[in-house]
């Protein structure tokens, strides 16, 4: 990738924790363009918020599906040191208008918050060093600005408030097609099997497979929970049901789960080391 750096953050706080709605400093960290060369953009790398890579990942933890435009952006302030030291990290929120929801999940009864005609994300904003600014994206997902159409998985928080099940979650989608606008950070060849199964898709080949597309039946036992809780709850049960390398001495059998990102649909697979035909 000619002429961007890579910034590894440390955990889940910073530009990546700020793409998916929850705001914190972006984490300090050293890396140099070849020479002779400036960077154009930083790439961030963080954990997501959700479970986001299948459409039974959308339909599991997003309460709903929106299209939104980002309509305006507000500059963070950074720290007093970093002003000081001449370097450090500009942040960024932007405004993003709902135009039309496509998806919403369906309780026969408890928790399900209505769809919100607006939210605000604090995303990836700039390193600063003098006054030279370096653009910031998260590795994979849309930068998101102002001008630019998206389609956004949306989960509740605790709070109140929206966020999207990750920055990587976050499509493009200007002009009514999946995969068109701003991209910053998703780079050819680097694709999410997601990201390619949607490409070039429209609104109505969206909302058909979301129809279809069923959460993992561990994620609908909980799914009263908001989001956040129902993650929780399935993590741990997942942790205790996979056991360590060195207790994992059983024999699992021939038969492994090959998920379509796409539909959410599972096909078993059987694996024969003498068998190479697809």
């Amino acid at each position: 990738m000619a002429g961007v750096l890579l910034l590894a953050l440390a955990g889940t706080i910073g530009a990546a924790s700020a793409a998916t709605g929850h705001s914190g400093p972006a984490v300090g960290a050293s890396a140099a363009a070849d020479d002779g060369e400036e960077a154009d953009l930083i790439v961030a790398q963080g954990t997501p918020r959700l479970p986001h890579a299948r459409l039974a990942d959308w339909v599991g933890y997003a309460d709903h599906v929106v299209v939104a435009r980002a309509t305006s952006e507000t500059e963070g302030t950074p720290s007093e040191e970093e002003v000081a030291a001449g370097e450090g990290y500009i942040g960024r929120t932007v405004r993003m208008t709902v135009t039309k929801t496509v998806w919403s999940r369906k309780l026969g009864s408890g928790w399900w918050p209505a769809p919100p005609a607006g939210f605000s994300l604090d995303v990836a904003g700039w390193e600063f060093t003098g006054e030279t600014r370096t653009q910031l994206v998260i590795e994979g997902a849309p930068r998101v600005e102002v001008g630019h159409t998206y389609i956004i998985p949306l989960a509740h928080e605790e709070g109140g408030t929206y966020a999207p099940l990750a920055a990587q979650a976050i499509l493009p989608y200007d002009h009514g097609v999946i995969g068109r606008g701003e991209a910053k950070g998703v780079f050819a060849g680097e694709e999410s099997p997601l990201q390619l199964a949607l490409q070039s898709k429209d609104e109505a080949a969206l909302v058909g497979s979301l129809g279809s597309a069923r959460p993992d039946s561990l994620v609908a036992q909980y799914a009263s929970l908001d989001p956040d809780a129902r993650w929780a709850k399935v993590s741990a049960e997942l942790a205790a049901l996979d056991p360590t390398p060195e207790e994992d001495t059983a024999d699992h059998g021939e038969d492994e789960t090959n998920v379509d990102p796409w539909n959410g649909a599972e096909d078993n697979v059987e694996e024969n080391p003498d068998d190479v035909s697809n």
